[in-house]
């Protein structure tokens, strides 16, 4: 409940705290104690035995390999040893005439040109430190003791966030593409 420099961890803002010393208390309760836990006993139980008769096997069964001679015949097939073909047969002399077509020499092109660069500026708001909550010791107003210092309390504040104004100049241009 208390953090290590003796302030709460709980704290509101807007409320202060003081320490006080309080007296210690006590009661008597009665209360009941186990003076010996619950616990097993291991019996052992003789183990007990029977003679039994089994059938194993002494080989398992097996197979023969036989060798059978091979036989052989002889057969008459026919193989093509040519495709077919085709023969190109000259049947008249080759005709020639003279026609006029328009060739491209140079294609169209392109032009970069640059304008002259333009600016906008934008303002805008940014938090600086976000809001948080302090610790502020002062004198309790209430308090009437000669010693001032026994007066003093820890009041946890709220501290609000900080904002800044910040204007951004951006740069923009155009770039213009003219075809010749």
């Amino acid at each position: 409940m208390f953090a290590q420099d003796g302030l709460p961890t709980n704290a509101e803002p807007g409320k202060c705290y003081a320490k006080c010393y309080i007296a210690d208390q006590w009661k008597t309760e009665t209360e009941t104690v186990l003076s010996k836990e619950a616990s097993k006993k291991i019996q052992t139980i003789p183990a007990k035995y029977k003679t039994v008769t089994e059938s194993m096997l002494k080989k398992e069964a097996g197979k023969t390999v036989k060798v059978i001679p091979a036989k052989y015949e002889t057969r008459t097939e026919k193989v093509l040893s040519k495709e077919e073909g085709k023969r190109i047969v000259v049947v008249s002399p080759a005709k020639y005439e003279t026609r006029t077509e328009t060739v491209e020499v140079k294609a169209p092109s392109t032009r970069i040109e640059a304008i002259a660069a333009k600016y906008k500026t934008e303002t805008e708001t940014v938090m600086v430190e976000a809001a948080s909550t302090k610790w502020i010791k002062q004198k309790d107003a209430m308090c009437q003791a000669a010693n001032s210092n026994d007066c003093m309390v820890w009041c946890l504040v709220e501290v609000p966030a900080q904002y800044k104004t910040v204007s951004k100049r951006e740069l923009s241009y155009l770039l213009l593409l003219l075809e010749k």
